[in-house]
């Protein structure tokens, strides 16, 4: 009947489908009856890990059931083994009315943004899962026990929006909680330091904002793909990834309260722009982009209707 449905409602072809992952049943189907029927998937990336991590199954399923993959700026070299489909260097479509921040250094917060907090196994890849919360845990807590007393007075917790503080109120100390219900980008203008404890999209939305952040996370629960992690060293080289946690407080210790020499310094800036310029592509003409790949899109869907009619 699902399917009966879908026809009646969209008997004609189309020849292409722009789309990320979805969740509604109805969208699937349509999208599956469409491809069975020719039509072209037009894949965007929507997070982090892509084209970085070892194993990445979202990634995998995504390349092989698309024939177009428009990424956030890395090319086919850095695709997973055994994927299919072209390969677009492309960039962030949530971040296209994103810019850069003014400096702004009488802010104070430095805000440590936690992962989803995982009971259970959810799904498996080259990353921090489950059976790797306890010692994550313990790195949250080790990390502020390394910071100095200036600064920790300073310091916030942003937690994921499904989590509750319970979770983790044993690995905090008395510092302020956010819910982390407000929008990622209000709250991340507010803040002096971003401090990443993952391998996620936030530190994404950081750099595009260009907000002075810190990024840590154990070597021995997350593994890059050969191809990616020369991407990775341009962060550690400019102290703006970290192995360790306890590294990442000591240099921010170092650091604070003039966090901003630091993070526009030529040489941090440099180093970002390395990394961005293959995850995270900033194009100020990444909107013209957009619209044109849709214009050209609608101009052969016309052309195709015409010629079938």
């Amino acid at each position: 009947k699902f399917i009966d449905l879908i026809n009646k409602i969209y008997p004609i072809k189309v020849e292409n489908i722009l789309m990320a992952p979805i969740n509604n049943d109805f969208a699937k189907f349509f999208i599956a009856k469409q491809k069975s029927r020719g039509s072209k998937i037009h894949m965007f990336q929507h997070g982090n890990n892509y084209g970085q991590l070892k194993i990445c199954p979202d990634e995998k399923i995504e390349l092989n059931h698309s024939d177009f993959f428009y990424t956030w700026g890395w090319n086919s070299n850095l695709r997973m083994k055994n994927t299919k489909c072209n390969i677009v260097p492309f960039y962030p479509v949530n971040l296209t009315y994103v810019n850069e921040l003014n400096l702004n250094k009488e802010k104070k917060e430095i805000s440590i943004i936690l992962k989803c907090h995982e009971d259970y196994f959810c799904q498996f890849q080259s990353t921090e899962n489950y059976i790797h919360q306890k010692k994550y845990n313990e790195s949250i807590l080790s990390f502020q026990n390394n910071l100095k007393d200036e600064v920790i007075k300073n310091v916030s917790i942003r937690l994921h929006p499904t989590d509750k503080i319970y979770r983790y109120k044993k690995y905090l100390r008395s510092v302020k909680i956010h819910d982390g219900n407000e929008n990622i980008f209000n709250f991340l203008k507010k803040v002096k330091l971003c401090v990443l404890t993952y391998n996620g999209t936030t530190y994404m939305n950081a750099f595009a904002l260009n907000i002075p952040t810190i990024v840590f996370f154990s070597k021995n629960h997350t593994f890059f793909r050969e191809t990616s992690e020369k991407y990775f060293d341009y962060l550690r080289d400019a102290n703006i990834m970290f192995d360790d946690e306890k590294k990442a407080a000591e240099f921010i210790n170092s650091i604070y309260p003039d966090v901003e020499k630091w993070w526009f310094d030529d040489r941090t800036q440099k180093n970002k722009k390395l990394f961005c310029d293959n995850f995270l592509n900033l194009d100020t003409g990444k909107k013209n982009k957009y619209d044109n790949l849709v214009k050209d899109l609608l101009k052969n869907e016309k052309n195709s209707l015409i010629k079938n009619h």
